[in-house]
């Protein structure tokens, strides 16, 4: 089913390309046509290459059919021949073919164009491309002229160079950088507004205008504002050419115009690859730093988790837990608040090894550790001091509560499902103890590891609460 909705997104698409392919051949022949049938630029060029790298496959060969479909409409419509339509579209589609061929031959796809370093090579493409989109066109109507091969070649390679980025740039942006088409819409809007005060008169030369407020696209959005920028100047400036505004070029001819206006693009571009090539490194470096700084602080992260977890068990290991209980002994003696700890040992492990298997004993230990993790809770500290001892830190817990958890910790592990797994119910002796005063970790632990081995002398599978002989041992049912 995903793959269907993708196919048919991907015709969509493709679809989409060849309307838009349409609408800017009619637009472009409509308003910069010169005498030779050419117009001043040839934006669907861009347009129809930007697509054939975006889609795959069938939506790939759908565009092809749409946009030799759509430049025939287009040339119908300002009334060129059959013939000479034919011609053309064939061109259109030949120049598409050739310069995605090159790129890919270059192993650049969608998005490697989209970087300053491959500009060159897109840009050799488009012009390979170009210059055969020219030749088969001037084959087919038999017209040899010098001027209508240059303004073909021309108007073809300003399309590609122009509109490709563009559309590619803009795409990647919002995908990946998740970039507003609101900012990119805008700064736009500000380039074709000092496009149309530049071009719109000629008494004040602010030629420069234009280019400053690309600069200011490039060091905003990057590539992506150089991209822009271009389509927007050349959009603006064929446009005004067309109706005889703006500067004349070279002479007063519509061939002289045209010239000085691809003139004018490539001097932007050569003015604004600099700037956006330094941008686009230094975002490349910047997001790099970011990933490695993300990369060494879950490593790091990584590296104290295991180095303060027990392997087996998933538990805080022996150096963890003797952290946790030393930092609440602190707090403890500041605030005077409870505290209390559970020093257990289960029962006959060497046993439980040798006759059930060292699998068994392993899965003794965990079952321990599991039912400890659970009565530590959020503010509790459960570890495994080593073997198959293990620690439970109970700060705000008196002695009383403390030997109530210690009874449950006993009877929970000593009633889990052992039978299931071919074993002998598993037991614990465990050596309960209260902070007192000024008694420090060592102090601790020592008295409660001494009342787990007076439970165990007193038979195990229980717990004691104090030193004896002034308080006898405690069995807890």
């Amino acid at each position: 089913m995903n793959g269907v909705a993708l196919k048919s997104h991907s015709h969509r698409s493709a679809l989409l390309f060849a309307f838009a392919y349409l609408v800017a051949a009619i637009g472009a022949l409509l308003l910069t046509k010169g005498s030779s049938g050419i117009a001043a630029i040839w934006p669907p060029s861009g347009i129809m290459l930007a697509g054939v790298l975006l889609l795959r496959g069938d939506a790939r060969t759908t565009l092809y059919l749409g946009a030799f479909i759509a430049s025939m409409v287009a040339n119908a419509i300002i009334g060129t021949s059959l013939w000479a339509s034919i011609a053309f579209s064939v061109a259109n589609i030949a120049e598409a073919a050739t310069a995605r061929a090159l790129i890919l031959n270059f192993k650049q796809s969608s998005r490697d164009i989209a970087s300053a370093r491959n500009i060159i090579t897109t840009g050799a493409a488009a012009c390979v491309a170009a210059v055969l989109s020219a030749l088969i066109a001037s084959v087919l109507t038999s017209e040899f002229e010098s001027g209508f091969l240059i303004s073909w070649a021309s108007t073809v390679f300003f399309g590609m160079i122009t509109i490709t980025p563009a559309i590619l740039f803009i795409a990647i942006d919002i995908m990946e950088h998740e970039r507003s088409l609101v900012s990119i819409v805008s700064t736009t809007s500000l380039i074709v507004l000092s496009g149309a005060v530049a071009f719109w008169q000629t008494d004040v030369p602010l030629l420069w205008l234009p280019i400053a407020a690309a600069g200011f696209a490039t060091y905003r959005l990057g590539l992506t504002g150089a991209a822009v920028s271009l389509l927007a100047l050349a959009i603006t400036g064929a446009v005004h050419s067309s109706a005889g505004l703006g500067v004349s070029g070279l002479d007063n001819s519509v061939v002289g115009t045209t010239l000085f206006l691809q003139i004018y693009l490539a001097g932007v571009l050569l003015a604004l690859l600099p700037l956006a090539a330094l941008l686009s490194k230094y975002q490349s470096i910047m997001a790099d730093l970011v990933f490695a700084r993300q990369s060494a602080d879950l490593q790091a992260t990584e590296a104290r988790r295991l180095a303060e977890t027990d392997a087996l068990t998933g538990v805080a290991n022996r150096g963890k837990i003797i952290e946790c209980l030393r930092a609440e002994i602190v707090h403890a003696k500041a605030t005077g608040r409870d505290l209390s700890i559970l020093m257990m040992d289960v029962d006959h492990f060497k046993s439980v090894n040798d006759r059930f298997g060292h699998a068994k004993g392993d899965l003794a230990l965990m079952a321990v550790a599991n039912e400890g993790r659970a009565l530590a809770g959020r503010s509790g500290h459960f570890g495994r001091i080593g073997g198959e001892e293990f620690l439970l830190v109970l700060p705000g817990i008196g002695i009383d509560q403390a030997a109530e958890i210690a009874d449950e910790m006993r009877f929970g592990v000593r009633h889990l499902d052992w039978v299931g797994h071919a074993m002998d119910p598993i037991t614990l002796s465990i050596g309960v103890a209260q902070h007192a005063g000024m008694q420090d970790d060592a102090s601790l632990l020592g008295e409660a590891d001494g009342r787990l081995y007076a439970a165990k002398r007193a038979g195990r599978n229980q717990i004691c609460i104090s030193d004896p002989p002034l308080i006898p041992l405690r069995r807890l049912s």
